[in-house]
């Protein structure tokens, strides 16, 4: 058993590195012969990139992006719903956005937009061949959109406010408040007056700005498709793929007539 321990491990084959290192000397040379082949695969993949590049639209993203009035803005607009008034004002203007009825009265036609929001900041995008056109589109409807919404916002809280005034007065007249202590007849009135003074105030309020164009719509300089340094990059790869493949098909048919031969 010692001795066995004692017993020098067998070499490693000095061989096997060497033919390793004739192998890669030998693919080396095979690129290297047919380095014409690769550089002329890339040439064309490249020119058949730039060539469909050229004929490719290029779609730009126009984006606009605004932000709701702040509470404070619609302290005239939420006495009803107190401060979720904000939050219903936003989802009335994000509808009002998409409703294509409303763009096809702002602008003659339908704008395929998109919506994200993040944090307070609202951003209205749209995927375009004119970025020019719609730019000013674009603005124009968020525009149009914050006067509409406000005053659809207005109308339904004064419909609503003008409800409870219509049920007040239907309540003061009834037989049971008539017959009512004074103090209580007196305090259902001073609801129907505070009632219609709201009304009076809503329907005062004009030239209120429900949304405010934060990042105006601008036209873009670079598309968002095609990517052509992407597409570059792809078709250089590809064609040096392609390249090596055929080198080495080259040398492989090379090999089998010289051992036909």
């Amino acid at each position: 058993m010692g001795d066995y321990m004692n017993q020098p491990f067998p070499a490693e084959p000095v061989s096997r590195y060497q033919d390793d290192e004739v192998d890669l000397v030998r693919l080396f040379a095979i690129i290297w012969a047919g380095k014409w082949l690769v550089a002329g695969a890339i040439s064309l993949t490249f020119l058949a990139s730039a060539l469909w590049l050229s004929q490719k639209p290029k779609v730009f993203r126009v984006s606009a992006g605004f932000v709701i009035a702040s509470e404070i803005e619609l302290r005239y607009l939420h006495v009803v719903l107190g401060g979720g008034a904000l939050s219903e004002f936003a989802e009335q203007a994000k509808s009002l956005i998409n409703d294509k009825g409303f763009q096809e009265r702002v602008l003659a036609e339908n704008l395929p937009l998109s919506i994200r929001k993040s944090n307070k900041l609202y951003t209205v995008s749209i995927d375009t061949l004119n970025p020019q056109r719609v730019a000013g589109q674009l603005n124009q409807l968020l525009e149009a959109v914050s006067g509409e919404a406000v005053e659809r916002f207005k109308g339904a809280y004064i419909e609503l406010l003008g409800g409870q005034v219509s049920a007040l007065e239907q309540q003061l007249k009834s037989d049971f408040v008539r017959l009512a202590e004074p103090t209580a007849r007196a305090e259902l009135q001073k609801g129907l007056v505070l009632l219609k003074a709201r009304v009076s105030q809503l329907q005062m309020v004009d030239g209120f700005k429900g949304i405010n164009i934060v990042k105006p719509a601008v036209e873009p300089v670079t598309p968002i498709s095609p990517r052509p340094k992407l597409i570059w990059t792809v078709s250089i790869v590809l064609g040096g793929i392609l390249g090596l493949f055929v080198v080495f098909i080259r040398h492989a048919v090379k090999n089998y007539r010289a051992r036909q031969e």
